[in-house]
């Protein structure tokens, strides 16, 4: 009767007319878990698993065995892969590929490019929650098979512009 209201925790409330120990009735309370805490009960054991956790010691983290639809208690040989590749212009530019899960809605996937591995890093191009990249580099869907699909994205410095260039996948949520 008193409908379902949310708490100042976040959390949805209800009540039911009769219920309970006395049959006056029950507060209750719903508690949903995100697809990532899903995904981390049923490989991990464990819903609040740390996203940066390394179980299989393969050197990708939760977040990202989730992000490239990788199981995280077995070491993946596969990375994503970092390419030189020659532009539309002619010039030859860094390409990076990797799979990404389309109902992966949940999570943000952040292309950073450096001229030293420490940094400074400038975000390039990103994907939030699924949406499609955006960003200076120009970002490719170049293969989708059911609900993996593999994003080819092309830095814009060409190598010749530049000494060094680094690359790196960062996901976020």
């Amino acid at each position: 009767y008193g409908g379902l209201q949310t708490g100042s925790d976040g959390q949805v409330y209800g009540v039911t007319p009769a219920g309970g120990p006395g049959g006056g009735g029950v507060v209750f309370r719903l508690h949903s878990t995100s697809r990532l805490q899903d995904w981390k009960n049923q490989y991990l054991g464990d819903p609040e698993a740390l996203d940066d956790g390394d179980p299989d010691k393969d050197g990708l983290t939760n977040l990202e065995e989730y992000a490239f639809g990788r199981l995280p208690t077995r070491p993946d040989n596969d990375r994503p892969v970092i390419f030189a590749a020659i532009h539309e212009t002619g010039g030859i530019g860094m390409t990076l590929e990797f799979p990404r899960i389309l109902t992966r809605s949940d999570i943000n996937i952040h292309i950073d490019a450096s001229t030293s591995p420490l940094g400074p890093w400038t975000e390039i191009s990103s994907s939030l929650l699924g949406s499609p990249f955006q960003g200076e580099a120009t970002a490719q869907s170049v293969n989708t098979q059911g609900e993996v699909e593999t994003i080819r994205i092309i830095d814009q410095l060409l190598i010749t512009q530049t000494d060094k260039r680094f690359l790196r996948i960062r996901i976020t949520r």
